[in-house]
C-alpha cells in the first residue's frame, strides 16, 4: 500500500494503536489484535497502529503481515527512539530508564501518529487487554466529546495512581491540544506538575485533562473495563462466558468491554500462569467468571503463541 492509499485507508476508519517490545507483550499485544478482530467483524473499521520498542518485534510484525495492523520500528522514527533529545531521563525513584521511556510512548506515540498520518483521532490501548465486544460501543459511548478516558472504579484524584488507568484513552481533534500537553509532561521530570502528578509514570496527568479540555468523557456509562482493582465493584450475577458478557456497575448493566490482565505471565510449560495476585491481592475467588476469564486469556495467549511462532 502507497502512502497516499495508506492516508486514505486510516483518514476513514477508527485508528487504535498500542505498542510492546518482543518480550511477552508481543503474545499479549497480538492476543489482543486477535480479540479486535474477533468482535468487529473480522477487522471491518479499523486500523491498529503498533509500534515495535525494539527492531525483533518490529521484524516479526513485519514477516507476518497481518490485515488491519500497521508496525512501525521505534528505533528509525527519531522523535520515539529512547535516544530522543525530547526525552529526559527521571533520577531518584525505583524505576529504570527504560520503564519510564515506556511509560512516555503512550503520548508520544499517539501525538506522532494523529501528526505525521493525519488521524482525526487516536485511541491507546495497553497491549495487555482482550476485548469482548466491538470497540465500535466505547466510540458510540464517548460520542462526540473530544476525550475518553477509563476509571480504575476503586480511588479518587487523591491516590497516587490517580483516578484514571492508562489503558484506553482517546481523543479527538479537539483534544489534540491536550495530547500535546501530556507528551511534554512525560517527556520532562522539570514540568510544573511533576511534584503533584508524575508519581505513576504518564498515568496520574489524567486526572488533569479536564483543565486542558472541556469536553473529557469517563467511559463508564454503557460499558466498562474490568481489573483487578475493581472486580468487587462489579455485580457479576448475570455475567456469562458463553456469551452474556455483560455486569452490573452502580445499579444498571452495563457491557463487560474489555479486562486488564495487569501483570499477568504465561506459564506454557506447566499450562499455568500468574494471575497478578501478589500485586493486587487475592481476586481470583471474587466471583466464578473471573477465575474462568484468566483461564481462558492463558489459551488465548497459547494460541496467539502457536499460530504466530512466537
Amino acid at each position: 500500500m502507497d502512502a497516499e492509499a495508506r492516508r486514505e485507508t486510516v483518514a476513514s476508519v477508527k485508528n487504535l494503536c498500542t505498542l510492546t517490545d518482543s518480550s511477552s507483550y508481543l503474545n499479549k499485544g497480538l492476543a489482543l489484535y486477535d480479540s479486535l478482530m474477533k468482535h468487529s467483524d473480522h477487522g471491518e473499521g479499523f486500523v491498529l497502529h503498533y509500534l515495535c520498542i525494539d527492531d525483533a518485534a518490529f521484524c516479526k510484525l513485519s514477516d507476518l503481515n497481518l490485515p488491519n495492523l500497521i508496525p512501525y520500528q521505534a528505533s528509525q522514527i527519531p522523535e520515539l527512539s529512547q535516544n530522543s533529545k525530547e526525552f529526559s531521563d527521571h533520577k531518584g525513584d525505583d524505576y529504570t530508564p527504560y520503564q519510564h521511556y515506556c511509560w512516555s510512548l503512550a503520548s508520544r506515540f499517539c501525538l506522532w501518529l494523529v501528526q505525521t498520518q493525519r488521524l482525526p483521532s487516536i485511541m491507546y490501548l495497553d497491549a495487555d487487554l482482550l476485548f469482548y465486544h466491538d470497540i465500535d460501543k466505547v466510540y458510540k459511548e464517548i460520542g462526540n466529546r473530544q476525550i475518553g478516558i477509563t476509571p480504575h472504579m476503586h480511588n479518587s484524584t487523591q491516590d497516587a495512581v490517580g483516578a484514571y488507568n492508562v489503558s484506553v484513552v482517546f481523543f479527538g481533534t479537539g483534544g489534540f491540544r491536550c495530547l500535546s500537553w501530556w507528551r511534554k509532561c512525560v517527556c520532562n521530570p522539570g514540568n510544573a506538575w511533576f511534584r503533584s502528578h508524575g508519581s505513576c509514570g504518564d498515568q496520574k496527568y489524567l486526572d488533569l485533562f479536564t483543565d486542558h479540555c472541556d469536553t473529557v468523557h469517563v467511559i463508564q456509562n454503557t460499558i466498562v473495563q474490568g481489573a483487578p482493582w475493581n472486580f468487587r465493584l462489579l455485580d457479576w450475577d448475570g455475567f456469562e462466558m458463553d456469551g452474556h458478557r455483560y455486569v452490573k456497575w452502580q445499579g444498571r448493566e452495563v457491557a463487560f468491554g474489555w479486562n486488564h490482565f495487569s501483570h499477568f505471565e504465561p506459564l506454557f510449560h506447566i499450562n499455568h500462569y500468574e494471575s497478578g495476585e501478589k500485586n493486587y491481592g487475592n481476586f481470583l475467588s471474587i466471583a466464578e467468571p473471573i477465575r474462568h476469564l484468566y483461564n481462558e486469556y492463558l489459551q488465548v495467549l497459547k494460541v496467539a503463541h502457536e499460530r504466530y511462532g512466537l
